[in-house]
C-alpha cells in the first residue's frame, strides 16, 4: 500500500486553482471545467468543484488515497483485521475503489489503478 493522492472538494474552483497555482508556483498538471490535479512526483494532488453527488459515486468529501496492487486482497485482510468499509470494491472511471473511515470518521480510498 503507497500514498498515491489527497482529493478535496471546494465551493469555487477558479478561486482554488488560482490559490493552488500561487502556493505552488506553477500551472496544475491537468485541468478541466470542474477539477483539476497536481503531481509531485508519482502524488497527486485532486481539486474537485463541489457539486451533487451523483448516483453510484462515493461520498463529496476530501480523503487520503493509498494505491494498492490488488483491491481484493487488500480488503479481504482489512476485513480480517475487523474494519468495515462504507464503499465496497468497484470499478470507476478511475480504477477499482473501496472507501473506509478512519477512527475520527475521515474517508479513506483505497484504489487499485
Amino acid at each position: 500500500m503507497k500514498l498515491s493522492g489527497f482529493t478535496i472538494f471546494v465551493a469555487h474552483i477558479d478561486n482554488a486553482i488560482t490559490f493552488y497555482e500561487k502556493l505552488f508556483g506553477r500551472a496544475p498538471d491537468h485541468k478541466e471545467e470542474n477539477s483539476c490535479t497536481f503531481m509531485f512526483s508519482k502524488t497527486k494532488y485532486f481539486i474537485h468543484k463541489n457539486m451533487a453527488r451523483e448516483e453510484g459515486m462515493p461520498p463529496n468529501e476530501d480523503h487520503v488515497e493509498f494505491e494498492v496492487e490488488n483491491i481484493d486482497e487488500a480488503v479481504n485482510r482489512l476485513k480480517q483485521e475487523g474494519f468495515s468499509l462504507e464503499i465496497e470494491a468497484r470499478q470507476y472511471y478511475w480504477g477499482t475503489s473501496a472507501y473506509l473511515r478512519d477512527l475520527e470518521g475521515r474517508l479513506i480510498e483505497l484504489v487499485q489503478k
